[in-house]
């Protein structure tokens, strides 16, 4: 995730802000929609890849799936670039649109990469295996880097296109070549093997709940579109930032559980709240400093960062579309949880209808939010639509109103709050007294603060960032007690 990061951040130095970026980046919430497929496959096929037949013999059931899955998008992608890439840009003009067709096609490619990498890690999960496949997303990141380095010259934004797809297919080279050095050979008949179509029924409505979030960032574009030029780019970073938190805070929780909650859980809700519990006050220790400090000093920091290529003007909004989205941040947090639970049910229907019902209500908070001409309304109206999932996927594990559950989730909330905001409050008047750098400053010393804190006030909550921490520890202890 923070290869990726820095890949956003390449581009915007690279390319700035126009309508040749907005166009690409209008094309990457579509290719951005397959990639969360292929993301949540990780989580959603590890029950299925377990159960009747081999482990082999089930990766190449989803493998032909996801060939079927990789052509029909190919229709939407190519086929009918030239009309999505139109509706995706809006009234932003030719060049937007051009360079959104273009990046539609050749991430098609990437696209197709992505899910079979992505089935190859859900299978190494099985195995246990989780090491390398984080590796090869990150050669993967950095090839991807290069290469738009490298060919940004000759091709412009088209570059980034291309690196992406060469990224994405040596990562899914390298954990394929990790399955076959451990006996795998893929089936020369995958596409005709019996139990496909069940197999691409569990990638459809298994990407579904994951789905919403994607779904939600593609409207929220759509209609950022309209606010007008520079707002495509300018809200695919502050959400860029928004996903770089959750991938990187919320996202292992769901791939290193898929296997226990299907294998071991017994179905029970009242077993599976000390683990949510523990997941979301943990995330939420790791976010809300994060987010506490991108509003004391984000601005300073994108100024110093990408100042050559934002005015402060956009850094503001920038970092107030980020602050809008903070809600989608905590909700998506406690979500992985709750979807693996349904997921472990065979809920796939169900979690298919609440999320086309939280789409249909974003669609019409966004429209609300249109009507303020403000970026940073669009942004709320995605957090309040995530937090409106996070309920439905509440009431699907407890079968019914959700009310404890949010009770308890909004108490988590309000406990890492108060030692937020009595670090970072003072940092912030003091900010705004000083100004400039001076706000990096008061931002470290508010983090510093908030650490001890946490110690002293939560001591829960510092035994769950202990846990976390400790094996990052060990690692590098490792290393010198073998000299």
């Amino acid at each position: 995730m923070g290869i990726g990061g820095l890949l956003a951040i390449v581009v915007l130095l690279e390319f700035g802000k126009g309508p040749d970026t907005d166009g690409f980046f209008a094309a990457y919430g579509s290719y951005a929609v397959l990639l969360t497929v292929a993301q949540s496959l990780r989580a959603s096929v590890v029950a299925r890849l377990v159960e009747h037949g081999t482990l082999h013999e089930n990766l190449d059931r989803f493998l032909g799936a996801a060939a079927l899955v990789f052509l029909a998008s190919g229709v939407v992608l190519v086929g009918l670039g030239r009309p999505l890439a139109d509706v995706l840009t809006g009234n932003l003009g030719n060049e937007a649109r051009d360079a959104a067709q273009t990046a539609l096609a050749i991430l098609w490619l990437a696209a197709g990469a992505q899910l079979v990498a992505a089935l190859a890690a859900a299978t190494l999960a099985v195995r246990g295996q989780f090491a390398l496949p984080g590796l090869a997303y990150v050669l993967g990141g950095l090839t991807s880097i290069a290469f738009v380095l490298a060919l940004s010259g000759a091709m412009g934004v088209d570059a980034v296109s291309v690196g992406v797809a060469i990224g994405s297919a040596l990562t899914a080279a390298a954990m394929l070549l990790q399955l076959m050095r451990a006996g795998y050979r893929p089936s020369r008949a995958l596409v005709r093997r019996h139990g496909v179509a069940g197999a691409i029924w569990v990638i459809a409505s298994g990407s579904i709940g994951s789905l919403s979030l994607q779904f939600g960032y593609v409207i929220s574009l759509a209609f950022a579109a309209r606010v007008g030029a520079g707002s495509v780019t300018l809200y695919t970073y502050a959400f860029f930032a928004a996903a770089l938190l959750i991938g990187a805070i919320a996202t292992p929780s769901g791939i290193v559980l898929a296997a226990p909650v299907a294998s071991t859980w017994d179905r029970r809700p009242a077993t599976l709240e000390p683990h949510m519990l523990a997941v979301f006050r943990v995330g939420l220790t790791f976010a809300a400093p994060l987010i506490a400090a991108a509003a004391v000093a984000g601005t300073e920091v994108v100024d110093l960062v990408l100042g050559s290529s934002l005015t402060h003007s956009d850094a503001v909004t920038l970092i107030g579309t980020f602050m809008g989205l903070s809600g989608l941040i905590v909700a998506m947090i406690a979500v992985p949880l709750p979807l693996l639970a349904a997921f472990s049910r065979s809920r796939y229907l169900a979690v298919a209808v609440v999320s086309l019902v939280t789409v249909g209500i974003q669609v019409a908070l966004c429209e609300l939010a249109l009507q303020l001409d403000w970026l940073e309304a669009i942004a709320i109206a995605a957090s309040i639509s995530s937090i409106v999932f996070l309920g439905f996927l509440l009431g699907l594990l407890y079968e019914g109103w959700p009310g404890r559950a949010l009770l308890t989730h909004a108490r988590e909330v309000v406990l890492i709050a108060m030692p937020a905001t009595l670090a970072f409050g003072p940092a912030a008047l003091a900010g705004l007294a000083a100004g400039g750098a001076w706000r990096l400053l008061w931002a470290a010393l508010a983090a510093v603060a908030y650490v001890v804190m946490v110690r002293a006030l939560l001591p829960e909550h510092w035994a769950l960032v202990q846990r976390v921490v400790a094996p990052i520890a060990e690692w590098r202890r490792a290393p010198a007690r073998a000299a």
